[in-house]
C-alpha cells in the first residue's frame, strides 16, 4: 500500500509541476517589489507565533531564514532583470522538472525511504481517503512529532509542491536544509520550488539555493541545469549553452532527464542558428533526435 501511495504522490507531483508550464500564457502586470517593511512585519509575525507556541523554535528559525533571504534580495540594486522563458522554453523546463520529480522521487524513496515514518499516510490511504490534502495533514502531524527530521520535512516539501503550495514547499525545504545543511538535494529542491513561485524565472533566492547545492555536490544535475538557465535568462547565452552541453556530456548512462535536456539544447541551438551536435558525446549524443 505504501508503494501505491508513493507512486501516486510522485505522479501527482509531476503533474503539478508540469501544468503551470503548459497553461496558456496570460498578460499580467508586473508586481511591485515587496516592501522591506512588509518583510520585517513577517519576521515580527514569526516571532509572535513562536512566542505563542504555534511554531517550534526550529520551524521559526527556518521561516526567519527564508524571510531574511528575501530582505537581502530586496536590498540589492542594479542587477540585471531576468529574462522570462518563452512558452516553448517553459514547456521544456516543465517537462524536465516533472520527469525528475516523478522518477527521482520514486528512486530516492526506494533507496532512502522510511515506511515506518510514512505510516500515517498509509493509514489514511487504507481508510479509503487518498486526497492530497489529507496526506499533507498526515505529514504535518508527523513533522510535529519529529520536528528535527530533515527527511520528513523534505517529504512534506514535496507534498506541498504537488498541491502547488510553493511558498509552503519553500518553507519546508528551507527547514530541511537547515537541519541537514550538507544534503545537496534539499538545497536544489528548495531552488526548484522557488523557480516555480517565480513562474519559471531563476530568482536571486533560487540562485542562492542552487549554488549551495553544487557547493555540496558539484554533480547535482538539477542545480546545474537551473544555474545554466539563470545564465540564459540574464543574457549569458553562450555560457548557458556551454553548461548545458557539459551537463549532458557528464550524464550517467540511462539518466532519465537526458532526453528532455537534449531536446532543450537542440531547440535553443536551432533558434540561434548554431550547431552543437558535434559537441555532445556519450549517451546524450546517442539520444539525438537525428540518431
Amino acid at each position: 500500500m505504501i508503494w501505491l501511495v508513493v507512486i501516486s504522490m510522485a505522479l501527482l507531483a509531476a503533474a503539478a509541476i508540469l501544468i503551470p508550464f503548459i497553461r496558456p500564457e496570460v498578460e499580467v502586470e508586473a508586481a511591485a517589489p515587496a516592501q522591506p517593511l512588509a518583510l520585517k512585519d513577517r519576521l515580527a509575525e514569526i516571532d509572535k507565533q513562536a512566542a505563542e507556541g504555534e511554531l517550534s523554535d526550529a520551524e521559526a528559525a527556518a521561516l526567519r531564514l527564508e524571510a531574511q533571504r528575501r530582505v537581502l534580495a530586496e536590498a540589492r540594486s542594479g542587477e540585471t532583470i531576468a529574462r522570462p522563458l518563452s512558452p516553448h522554453g517553459r514547456r521544456l523546463v516543465g517537462g524536465v522538472s516533472a520527469l525528475v520529480i516523478a522518477v527521482g522521487g520514486i528512486g530516492l524513496y526506494a533507496l532512502l525511504g522510511r515506511p515506518d515514518l510514512a505510516r500515517p499516510v498509509a493509514e489514511v490511504a487504507a481508510a479509503g481517503d487518498t486526497s492530497l490534502e489529507r496526506m499533507i495533514a498526515a505529514l504535518e502531524d508527523q513533522v510535529r512529532e519529529t520536528p528535527d527530521d530533515a527527511e520528513m520535512w523534505g517529504i512534506l516539501g514535496g507534498a506541498y509542491a504537488q498541491a502547488e503550495r510553493y511558498d509552503s514547499a519553500a518553507g519546508a525545504y528551507a527547514r530541511a536544509a537547515v537541519l541537514a545543511p550538507e544534503e545537496a538535494r534539499l538545497h536544489s529542491a528548495l531552488g526548484e520550488v522557488l523557480v516555480q513561485v517565480a513562474q519559471g524565472v531563476v530568482t536571486d533566492d533560487a540562485l542562492v539555493a542552487f549554488r549551495a547545492a553544487v557547493a555540496r555536490d558539484p554533480s547535482d544535475p538539477r542545480a546545474r541545469y537551473f544555474l545554466a538557465l539563470r545564465k540564459d535568462q540574464t543574457g549569458d547565452r553562450d555560457g548557458a549553452m556551454d553548461d548545458w552541453v557539459t551537463l549532458l556530456n557528464s550524464a550517467p548512462a540511462g539518466a532519465p532527464w537526458v532526453p528532455q535536456v537534449r531536446a532543450l539544447v537542440d531547440q535553443v541551438a536551432a533558434e540561434r542558428g548554431i550547431d552543437v551536435a558535434d559537441r555532445i558525446t556519450g549517451s546524450a549524443a546517442a539520444g539525438s533526435p537525428g540518431s
